[in-house]
């Protein structure tokens, strides 16, 4: 009976039916709180140990929402991201996790990846209790804490071991959705101020920008280099390298120019509506310029083929272009132009005159560079003329009348003598025939001046649209056509003088017909040049062909070009043309070749020969080597340095020695190649002396890995042309680089690639220095004001210190009987005296005849003397062709940053 009052033991459950119970309960704590939330997307959902606390959060619109169901008459807080200041977990009476004020971004104070990854398993695994915290400011003076209960050691349901990932993944989540949150927030705060730069971009614009005029090109070209790189900005948060978007001109076409970019620069701005925004602000810096539209395009953009009659705003622009340059030309005398038949006419104030040249009518991408941006390859005539002329051309088949028409305009819009009107007034033509004018009557021909003919060819053009490339003057029409030669219509006078030439001796010969360019017949022969100027040219008279050469002393060097300008020899051209000198080039290395077999026994001889080379080599150390340095190669080929009397009694002495035959001035040109190849060995041999510990392993070495070691090495400077040009040198003997056509070109490539690799290894250095873990911020830093300050003795302590940090061992010797030397510095063999000056004034050349005196007396390698000012010019002088080396201010004001690097303060005084 008792028994049925017995109490029914009770069921215990099971872990997995408790798990599922509180799944369940779960599931409909968060279907109660999605009721309480509106327009919220639901994309992360937690709900804490203790089932009385949810957090949500959605993505898109960037909020978390916590509901405290314990409190149901709360509402639920919604905070956005960029209100978070603070999130972690708490574990027993420690915490870990990441915290800033509101003004600030956790990305900018945490490695947030690295942070994720801090929960430790061994530690969690020994707390008693766990909680996830997130702190915020919704007025900036409170601060608020949301706690999330995560794992209560014996209550919780599960053990730690099985929550440590679900810990983690929810930690790890978090953080990552705030990073997201705080890019995207900086991406919007970019655009913003991007937006707000390209509307002022646009006022300006619309302000100051002219609808009938452009810029000249050139004034671009300059700008793209000096002011775009500095100019252009793009908020405080965005940093674009425009040297590395190498910005060039690619073209102008209708109203718009177009700007060649290396898009990949910006690759690196993940988002693509920066770029674009970048993009846009570039164009419109460019188009302060005055241009009406620029576009940005890629290298591999090609622009659709101009045709110039079909594009108003390329011809506009081609006039701006050359109205600027066009020699002699009044710029403010320009009333308007016409493009007819493939030429410009310009219209320029009748009250001008102006002496006009047929030379001056074909303009193309090599007369003036910049039209390569508005036609290409093509060329396009381009005339002036007075604003009331009429634009028409006539045929050449009524020759008689366009003589008159032309005659009558040279003399309208001219100024010549009587004597010179008389004459042409007098004169008449009868045939025009492959750009020869034929012309009779003429009773002086004399009185046809340069001038006056240069005038009449462009008149002729101006009427004809025909060149006029030579004049044939005779009193009898028959007798002159009967005297052509009618294959190159060369006159017979002419080529039996060219006949005459080719007759003598040679190796080498040709001739290059360039009367269509200045009116001359050019004969080559070997190493001669014989010029015959046709352009006043009376078949009658022969004594007005040359009998000697114009020029005899012809190599390949006698062409020069540079910055659009041409000289052979010493004579210099005041244009360049392309056919004229590449039919000159190509003869000059016909002839460069033939020079090099002639002198190939010669070389061969003089290795043979110990009396020879015993001759070459004293005659170097004695009478060249003492006035040159490594600047002076071209000058000792170009008899332009003051040896060429020493050079032709050695050239003598090795021909009536015999122990050279040949040609002399050939002979002279092998002794200056031998003496340029002496000097080159003998500069590379000082460079390798001073700097051989940084090109230790020059056979293996790049040319890169060679420019980088010029920048470590301690003995070198870049603004020391002494300094590069025995680089050069180094780099020669060492087959790093070959030469073209002169060593001045060859170092200024030289110098172009180091600075190019200078500011790669600035730029690496200072991303290196980024990155790098700060150092004590007791680390040495000395400023060159420091050094200023210091006193005489403070002053050898300091450059003993410096070479110390550069590698080297040093002693400071005593200062009484010191012999000039301060500090002796060792390193890998090399021994070194050096002499410190801290001077408030320039540096005299005792200085300099000191440390030569204490070389000897320690018995050292080098000499060296360092200064915080800049040394005399006898000082510099003196330094010369010794072993003693100089460092002024601006050196050690390099050696300074190569050592003490971001630390250093630059001077002030720069």
């Amino acid at each position: 009976m008792w028994g049925f009052f017995k109490r029914k033991k009770s069921t215990k459950l099971s872990k997995e039916e408790r798990i599922e119970i509180n799944t369940r309960n779960k599931e409909e704590i968060l279907r109660k709180s999605r009721g309480l939330l509106s327009n919220f997307q639901f994309d992360f959902e937690f709900v804490s140990e203790d089932l009385q606390r949810v957090l949500i959060l959605d993505k898109s619109s960037r909020k978390i929402a916590f509901i405290q169901l314990s409190s149901p008459e709360k509402e639920p807080t919604i905070l956005a991201l960029k209100d978070v200041n603070g999130l972690g977990i708490y574990y027993d009476f420690a915490k870990i996790g990441i915290e800033r004020y509101s003004f600030e971004n956790f990305g900018d104070i945490y490695n947030l990846e690295k942070c994720a990854s801090e929960i430790d398993f061994t530690t969690m695994s020994t707390m008693n209790s766990i909680s996830i915290y997130i702190k915020y400011e919704l007025d900036y003076v409170t601060e608020e804490e949301i706690i999330l209960p995560f794992y209560k050691k014996g209550e919780s349901l599960y053990c730690y071991e099985e929550k440590h990932e679900e810990l983690k993944y929810i930690y790890e989540f978090l953080i990552r959705c705030i990073n997201e949150d705080e890019n995207l927030r900086r991406e919007e705060s970019e655009i913003k101020e991007l937006k707000s730069i390209i509307e002022d971009l646009y006022q300006y614009k619309n302000k100051e920008l002219l609808d009938n005029q452009s810029p000249l090109l050139k004034t671009l070209l300059s700008g793209l280099v000096h002011d775009i790189p500095y100019s252009c900005e793009f908020g405080r948060n965005i940093f674009v390298d425009i040297d590395k978007l190498r910005l060039s001109i690619k073209g102008f076409r209708m109203d718009r120019l177009y700007i060649e970019c290396n898009f990949e620069a910006i690759e690196s701005l993940g988002n693509q509506e920066i770029r674009k925004l970048i993009i846009q602000i570039i164009e419109l810096q460019i188009q302060k310029y005055g241009y009406k539209e620029v576009k940005l395009i890629s290298s591999q953009s090609k622009l659709d083929e101009l045709e110039i009659k079909n594009d108003v705003s390329v011809q506009e622009q081609i006039v701006r272009e050359v109205i600027e340059v066009y020699p002699g030309f009044y710029k403010e005398s320009y009333k308007s132009y016409v493009y007819y038949q493939e030429t410009l006419f310009i219209y320029y104030d009748e009250n001008e005159t102006y002496n006009l040249k047929p030379s001056n009518i074909k303009w193309d991408k090599n007369k003036l560079s910049v039209l390569e941006y508005l036609i290409g390859d093509q060329t396009i005539n381009v005339v002036l003329v007075p604003s009331n002329h009429k634009i028409q051309y006539y045929s050449v088949e009524n020759i008689e009348e366009i003589w008159r028409i032309v005659v009558k305009y040279t003399i309208d819009n001219g100024y010549y003598s009587d004597y010179s009107k008389e004459t042409l007034v007098a004169s008449k033509a009868y045939t025009y025939k492959n750009q020869v004018l034929s012309i009779y009557n003429v009773d002086r021909p004399g009185n046809l001046t340069s001038d006056l003919i240069d005038n009449i060819k462009y008149a002729f053009y101006i009427y004809t649209g025909q060149f006029v490339n030579s004049f044939d003057i005779n009193d009898n029409p028959e007798k002159n056509v009967n005297q052509q030669d009618d294959e190159e219509n060369v006159p017979l006078i002419v080529t039996e003088w060219i006949k005459r030439i080719e007759s003598q001796p040679h190796t080498l010969f040709d001739v290059f017909d360039f009367r269509d360019i200045n009116s001359e017949i050019y004969v080559f022969l070997d190493h001669k040049l014989y010029v015959a100027n046709l352009m006043n040219f009376n078949s009658e008279n022969e004594h007005q062909l040359p009998k000697e050469p114009w020029m005899d002393n012809l190599t390949k060097r006698s062409l020069r070009i540079n910055y659009g300008y041409l000289s052979l020899g010493e004579c210099h051209f005041g244009s360049y043309h392309e056919k004229f000198a590449t039919s000159i080039r190509q003869y000059l290395i016909g002839l460069d070749q033939v020079q090099k077999n002639q002198m190939k026994p010669w070389k061969q001889k003089c290795m043979e020969n110990n009396t020879i080379q015993t001759l070459f080599e004293r005659f170097y150390q004695k009478k060249v080597k003492p006035f040159i340095n490594a600047t002076y190669l071209d000058d000792i080929l170009d008899d332009t340095v003051d040896l060429n009397d020493e050079i032709e009694t050695f050239s003598q002495l090795l021909m009536k020695r015999n122990y050279i035959e040949g040609d002399e001035f050939l002979v002279g040109v092998f002794v200056r190649e031998c003496v340029v190849e002496s000097a080159i060995n003998d500069f590379s041999e000082t460079f390798k002396r001073h700097n051989g510990l940084h090109f230790e392993n020059i056979a293996n070495m790049t040319l890169t890995e060679c420019l980088q070691a010029f920048h470590a090495v301690d003995f070198a400077s870049m603004k020391n042309q002494e300094d590069l040009a025995s680089f050069m040198c180094f780099l020669l003997q060492n087959n790093k680089i070959e030469l073209d056509v002169t060593y001045q070109d060859l170092q200024e490539k030289l110098t172009e690639m180091l600075v190019q690799d200078g500011e790669e290894q600035m730029l690496q250095d200072y991303e290196s220095d980024l990155l790098a873990e700060d150092e004590d911020e007791d680390a040495l830093s000395i400023t060159i004001e420091d050094v200023d300050e210091m006193d005489g003795y403070q002053f050898e302590e300091f450059v003993a210190q410096l070479f110390q940090e550069m590698g080297y061992k040093t002693e400071v010797t005593s200062s009484s009987g010191d012999y000039g030397i301060d500090v002796i510095a060792k390193r890998k063999g090399l021994t070194m005296g050096i002499q410190a000056k801290r001077y408030s004034d320039k540096v005299p050349n005792k200085a300099v005849q000191e440390v030569i005196a204490g070389i000897a007396f320690y018995n050292l390698d080098q000499g060296l003397v360092i200064t915080n000012n800049y040394y005399t010019k006898p000082a510099q002088n003196q330094a010369k062709g010794t072993n003693v080396l100089l460092w002024d201010r601006d050196m050690l004001l390099q050696k300074l940053r190569e050592v003490y690097g971001n630390k250093l303060n630059l001077d002030k005084s720069e």
